[in-house]
């Protein structure tokens, strides 16, 4: 029987983001060599806060501001060079919220002071520009027919056009984790499983009422946050000047209205420990506070509608919606945790690769109703 290895929980973690980012960062060479450096930057930043501060909910606050803030310095060059610098933001995570993806490295961060950390972080970022390299080009040239952002016309007879929405990026990324555990196993001639090595005897949770309840309280504790933030977003709706409706500046404000409201929301429902415990639920939240305002803000100013009753009746259909849909979301990822709806999955899909296959599902979902929003 051909032995069985498993990768280390660093690595998963470093892997797992790795692969995220990959996902979103690599519509072209441009905007992914653009990853590249915010995401040096952001890790130089981050690392040594996560490493020096013992407050680890203080690490996490900066781990969200930074980001916003590496955003705004992108979003001021572009005005004072006066050119667009790429970017891989998509309506889904805008300007740089791309690198709340590199969550995991930074929750290895938080629970390893090993001197190992910087030489594991270069090997996962070696990965990732390496393959996000072949990545970008791939769909680049074969989803737009430009190299680096240059027409090149040969390839305008061969173009596939799926292959410049994320759902593409996700395919290449789940295809290039296989053939890394291939080759690794062809190298090595022991069979290696992209996932941290688990009991023999794996045992899930299954339906347990305290667990439901605490559950339940976080959808209800989200909905009020969304009404809330929704509520402060209408007056900068309304009333705020143009130049501060940015995607930038609305990325500084969904973090800003995360940290006060969410936190004052956390201590009302009692959701301290699930916070603890799921650290990318503020993450989620400033996006559900970014998500509909980035999209809001834009049509309202290429369609001009003046009528207050009809902006504030859509407005608060989309905040809700955009609610409802991480709720269902957030349930997903419950029930897969819980082992209700799934068995065990294919050896060959274990681990990393397992969780890009659920992200190619969603977004094959999800990308005809983005579509439409961005259509609208």
């Amino acid at each position: 029987m051909q032995e069985r290895r498993y990768i280390s929980k660093r690595q998963y973690r470093f892997l797992l983001a790795s692969s995220l980012m990959l996902v979103f960062t690599t519509p072209g060479i441009p905007a992914f060599l653009s990853s590249c450096v915010q995401l040096v930057l952001f890790f130089l930043i981050n690392q040594a806060i996560f490493r020096k501060v013992s407050n680890k909910r203080v690490c996490w606050g900066v781990f969200a501001f930074s980001a916003a803030f590496l955003g705004e310095v992108v979003g001021l060059l572009s005005r004072l060079l006066m050119i667009s610098i790429p970017t891989p933001s998509m309506l889904l995570l805008p300007c740089s919220s791309f690198l709340f993806l590199s969550a995991p490295v930074f929750q290895e961060c938080a629970d390893s002071d090993d001197d190992g950390l910087m030489k594991a972080g270069g090997n996962a970022f070696l990965f990732y520009f390496v393959d996000g390299l072949l990545i970008s080009l791939i769909r680049e040239a074969f989803g737009a027919g430009t190299i680096a952002g240059f027409k090149v016309d040969f390839l305008s007879s061969v173009q596939f056009p799926w292959l410049s929405q994320a759902s593409g990026a996700a395919l290449l990324v789940l295809v290039s984790l296989l053939l890394v555990s291939l080759m690794k196993r062809r190298d090595t001639e022991i069979r290696w499983s992209l996932r941290v090595q688990e009991d023999e005897e794996e045992s899930y949770p299954g339906i347990s009422l305290p667990r439901e309840k605490k559950t339940l309280s976080m959808m209800l504790g989200l909905l009020v946050f969304a009404l809330v933030s929704g509520g402060v977003g209408s007056v900068l709706l309304l009333y705020a000047p143009s130049e501060i409706r940015r995607p930038e500046h609305i990325v500084v404000f969904a973090t800003v209205i995360t940290i006060l409201v969410f936190t004052l929301i956390v201590k009302v429902f009692h959701l301290a420990d699930l916070i603890d415990e799921q650290r990318f639920l503020p993450l989620a939240a400033i996006i559900m506070v970014a998500l509909p305002m980035e999209f809001y803000l834009a049509r309202l100013g290429e369609t001009g509608v003046t009528d207050i009753r009809t902006i504030l009746v859509w407005w608060i259909s989309m905040v809700v919606g955009v609610w409802l849909t991480f709720a269902i979301c957030l349930l997903y990822v419950h029930v897969i945790h819980s082992r209700l709806m799934f068995g065990k999955q294919p050896r060959c899909l274990e681990g990393v690769p397992f969780v890009i296959l659920h992200i190619l599902l969603v977004l094959i979902v999800l990308m005809p109703w983005l579509d439409v929003l961005q259509n609208v």
